[in-house]
């Protein structure tokens, strides 16, 4: 487990420090040489079973599942037309409560590090064997919208001082406030918000 968060390299000067309410953990579940139909029920099983898991570290952590590829055939399976490799991706949140501080926040990280590792080796040794995977928990804000208004007035006035007072109204019509929100974790305590900006062009057809 690894508690050292990796900043990227983006200049976060000007990012908006909040504090994160959630972290993310990215899940996978891989079965082999199994029809479409039982794929997609040993996969809403054992989500039954995961839910159930993570609950008990949280009473409101969810797992959210998103995509599902049923079609991994592979060449030497000819003999098995109607079998393949079948996979499953979601995302687990799990809700990092105010009250806690820094350690109480390590302390559920490694909670829900020690849990799923219990899970993935009690489902390899299930029959058939199923292949369950997860990242590392990553903190994050559940609703950036939240922050909109701050991060636009930041932005906004980092691009008057950028551009300097006399370049503004020339420059304005170049350039929109984006409304897509970066967010980059920092520590268990802090992630920095900042939008990503999106230069509009105008072509010379509309000069």
């Amino acid at each position: 487990m690894d508690l050292g968060i990796h900043v990227p390299d983006v200049d976060l000067q000007h990012g908006l420090a909040v504090r994160p309410d959630v972290l993310i953990v990215g899940v996978s579940v891989r079965v082999e040489d199994v029809s479409p139909v039982q794929a997609v029920a040993l996969f809403k099983t054992l989500a039954g079973k995961l839910q159930t898991r993570v609950a008990e570290l949280h009473r409101r952590a969810e797992l959210l599942p998103r995509k599902v590829d049923l079609g991994r055939s592979s060449s030497d399976k000819a003999s098995k037309a109607a079998l393949a490799d079948s996979q499953i991706d979601g995302v687990i949140h799990v809700p990092l409560d105010e009250a806690l501080d820094f350690w109480g926040r390590a302390e559920l990280v490694a909670k829900v590090t020690e849990s799923l590792r219990v899970f993935a080796s009690e489902a390899y040794k299930a029959k058939p064997s199923i292949r369950f995977g997860f990242r590392a928990p990553i903190p994050r804000v559940q609703d950036v919208t939240v922050h909109k208004a701050a991060l636009t007035t930041r932005y906004a006035n980092q691009w008057r001082a950028l551009v300097g007072q006399g370049e503004t109204a020339r420059g304005t019509s170049s350039w929109e406030i984006p409304d897509e929100v970066a967010q980059y974790a920092v520590s268990l305590d802090e992630v920095r918000l900042v939008l990503v900006p999106a230069r509009k062009f105008t072509s010379s057809r509309e000069s």
